[in-house]
């Protein structure tokens, strides 16, 4: 593939946390609430997306992230969901016609729906959500769909649009505080930055909110390149909003390009990105970014990438982030599928640990990494990574089974459960879904419960697991034939529950 001196010839032009709990509202609380509150159904509402019926994509067809589709923010026991709305079709080739923010309240025995919000602004797909806890305002961006309309020549270079991005403050019913229309924001807060081209292409978004600051990624497409044809490339663009006034304050984080997934947390201290890159630099890119920063970032490598710089088939795929407690000599434990080495073809499950220094170290290497770990992962360049592998299905099965769509959730105490899907790949490009399976482990990845198939469904490819606060690691998934909303969730022994909203 040919490369310019930083950028990457992108062949496709179309799109492919912690939570804490909060008084959110007058009417929340912090037991059950009374099931007459409810005042819609699911299908009177929405039809939601169904992983099961439009994201059936294996390990080998996952190249690019997913855009989100059903994310959630957790108040004590309720749940807010930003959510498409597929119409009245659904089915595998539907295309978004809108999204609702609905409110999921928590019953003795099941999740009703208490509000209904249409989300201000909302232009043609979620980018992410979240909300502040300490004051309970929700924020939320959207973007529009325009992979069929850019080309070399739209937008022009230094063209600034309305309409592109908005980034949106809303009470707990649904008032709008502010919105802020990106790449005119961005443009009149910092000199000359990124256009905001094509958002989330062949990538996906995300939102956090934390130290009275509103952070987005996504993916973008570049200005045409005068060198390859003028073709636009893919990178990742970040950018800081003050949480009061909705206003711009820092326009760009750290360089990763191509960026084909991204993963955005507030940690406490600061936001911490992660992007799966597969050319500037090809890895698993790792930093924490200041809001109130001007220079650029530390970037750090979690995991280096088998194959050739600019290759877009990374076989890897990034999970979840999560931070640990202060009291271990590591900051964060992360998770994400790959090969074991650079001639093994099973995707395996492993986890990497961020010492809590990391930040203080050089960036060359692996010295922000636990080499405490018994593994390695080994690329063509002799780049290795110290990891624990949770998963041996290249022993078991000759590179016939595959681990994709890796997940971690803090469930407390100690135990963090660890959720992926199961795939058996044959030898002619076929693919069979063999489930969502999890397992428990410690803040060393060591295990505490052996893997186990949870559940015959998919997980969401778009969307991040969340911990509720009965000590349950929870995804969100929809039924758009049924229309309706399913919170499947397991324990610490894996022990699983599920609650369906009709």
């Amino acid at each position: 593939m040919a490369t310019s001196p930083r950028l990457l010839l992108l062949i496709p032009l179309t799109a492919v946390g912690c939570v804490t709990p909060v008084d959110f509202g007058p009417d929340s609380m912090i037991g059950f609430a009374d099931p007459e509150d409810a005042v819609a159904t699911v299908a009177e509402t929405l039809t939601p997306f169904d992983a099961d019926r439009q994201d059936q994509a294996g390990p080998r067809q996952t190249t690019y992230g997913k855009t989100p589709e059903l994310v959630v923010s957790v108040q004590n026991h309720d749940l807010y969901v930003f959510a498409h709305d597929y119409g009245s079709t659904g089915g595998s080739g539907a295309t978004a016609v809108g999204a609702k923010l609905l409110k999921l309240r928590r019953t003795e025995d099941d999740y009703i729906i208490t509000r209904v919000i249409e989300p201000p602004g909302f232009l043609d797909r979620i980018v992410g959500m979240d909300h502040d806890p300490v004051d309970g305002t929700i924020y939320i961006a959207s973007a529009v769909a325009e992979g069929g309309v850019v080309d070399a020549e739209y937008p022009e270079n230094d063209q600034y649009r309305e309409g592109v991005v908005h980034v949106s403050a809303l009470t707990y019913d649904g008032e709008e505080l502010f919105r802020t229309d990106l790449d005119v924001a961005r443009a009149a807060a910092a000199e000359s930055p990124e256009q905001v081209i094509n958002p989330m292409v062949a990538a996906t978004g995300r939102l956090a909110v934390g130290g009275g600051h509103v952070a987005l990624v996504h993916g973008i497409n570049t200005t045409p390149d005068p060198a390859i044809d003028n073709r636009r490339h893919q990178k990742a663009l970040t950018t800081f909003l003050d949480a009061d006034t909705g206003a711009v304050t820092r326009t760009s984080t750290i360089w990763v390009s191509h960026s084909f997934d991204q993963r955005l947390i507030w940690d406490g201290t600061g936001f911490v990105e992660h992007h799966l890159g597969d050319a500037y630099p090809r890895h698993i890119a790792f930093a924490r970014t200041d809001p109130n920063a001007s220079e650029a970032a530390k970037e750090f490598p979690l995991l280096f990438i088998k194959g050739e710089s600019g290759a877009n088939v990374t076989d890897t795929s990034i999970g979840s982030v999560v931070p640990l407690p202060e009291t271990d000599s590591a900051a964060f434990l992360a998770v994400y599928s790959t090969e074991r080495n650079a001639a093994a073809s099973s995707r395996e499950i492993g986890v990497v640990r961020v010492m809590a220094n990391f930040d203080q170290v050089t960036t060359e290497g692996v010295e922000h990494l636990d080499t405490s770990l018994p593994d390695t992962m080994t690329t063509d360049l002799g780049e290795e990574t110290p990891l624990r592998w949770l998963t041996d299905y290249q022993g078991e099965s000759e590179g016939t089974l595959h681990a994709d769509r890796p997940r971690m959730v803090d469930v407390g105490d100690g135990n963090y459960v660890v959720l992926w899907e199961k795939w058996s790949v044959s030898g002619d490009g076929g693919a069979d879904f063999e489930g969502t399976w999890g397992m428990v482990i410690d803040a060393n990845g060591e295990t505490l419960v052996d893997a186990k198939l949870i559940v015959p469904t998919h997980l969401p490819r778009g969307d991040d697991p969340f911990a509720l606060p009965d000590g349950r690691a929870a995804w969100l998934t929809g039924d758009n034939e049924l229309k309706t909303l399913t919170i499947r969730s397991v324990d610490a022994e894996l022990n699983y529950k599920a609650w369906t909203v009709e």
